[in-house]
């Protein structure tokens, strides 16, 4: 049985990127605001957690509920 391991690696990752964010307002047009790590705001499909709640956001779309664990930021 030949097995090419570039497409069985490449089969473990995920094809889309996943943020992290907090949603901060609950829009009328089925979107909600989410707030990043960064400080920068913008738009994901999706209405079904309250403010303040934090999300995963995957292409553009609210994917789940993260946990909240605290984060922080170490310099080398």
């Amino acid at each position: 049985m030949s097995t090419n391991l570039a497409l069985a690696f490449r089969a473990l990752v995920p094809s889309e990127a996943r943020s992290y964010g907090r949603v901060i307002a609950i829009n009328t047009d089925g979107t909600s605001t989410v707030r990043g790590p960064s400080g920068a705001t913008y738009r994901a499909i999706g209405i079904a957690y309250p403010t303040d709640t934090p999300v995963w956001i995957v292409a553009g779309k609210i994917d789940g509920e993260a946990p909240d664990l605290p984060m922080f930021d170490i310099e080398v």
